[in-house]
């Protein structure tokens, strides 16, 4: 955080305050144990510290929150529709009990920004979770949502949301070498 000439980080627990001369900040009082704190480098960590989100691929994007959104969704379904323990559908999922229980109360995994963006994903799911009632195969259930996952890739949609949860160029279009689909 900074305050005119000062940059407060809060480091071990306990906030520390250093003075931001050019490159290097020093540090304003002593730490605890009478050694002054480790010198910040202003062009190094301030700057880092000031950006919105970390840069993610796309991959990363699809992993931390399309994935986990397709999986929540989809316990959702098996669950309320297809009235499904939390146990068998953690076993049809490959995912444990306890994720299950948290999907159930959307105490995590169900990203309604991403949702909203993607109103198939809510389609795909409610098929996809009646396949798996009726007994498809872990394999081809894993081979339904890598194809679902890489057709949203690869479109505006997708790179716009990137954009959004990322840190990256705004204009940037390295997943297009030709024009995106809508």
């Amino acid at each position: 955080m900074r305050d005119g000439v000062h940059i407060t980080f809060s480091g071990r627990g306990k906030p520390c305050r250093f003075r931001s001369d050019k490159r290097v900040a020093t540090p304003v009082k002593k730490s605890h144990s009478g050694r002054g704190a480790t010198p910040l480098y202003i062009d190094e960590r301030v700057r880092y510290r000031s950006r919105r989100e970390p840069m993610l691929q796309p991959s990363e994007v699809t992993a931390a929150k399309l994935l986990p959104t397709i999986r929540a969704r989809l316990a959702q379904e098996l669950l309320q529709v297809h009235g499904m323990t939390q146990v068998r559908v953690a076993r049809a999922l490959g995912i444990t009990q306890a994720a299950v229980s948290h999907y159930n109360t959307k105490s995590r995994g169900l990203d309604e920004d991403l949702m909203r963006r993607f109103p198939e994903i809510d389609r795909f799911c409610v098929d996809l979770g009646a396949q798996i009632a009726s007994g498809i195969s872990q394999t081809q259930q894993v081979s339904r949502i890598d194809q679902f996952c890489e057709g949203l890739e690869h479109t505006v949609r997708f790179c716009e949301y990137h954009k959004k949860v990322s840190d990256i160029d705004p204009s940037c279009m390295v997943c297009f070498p030709t024009p995106p689909a809508p």
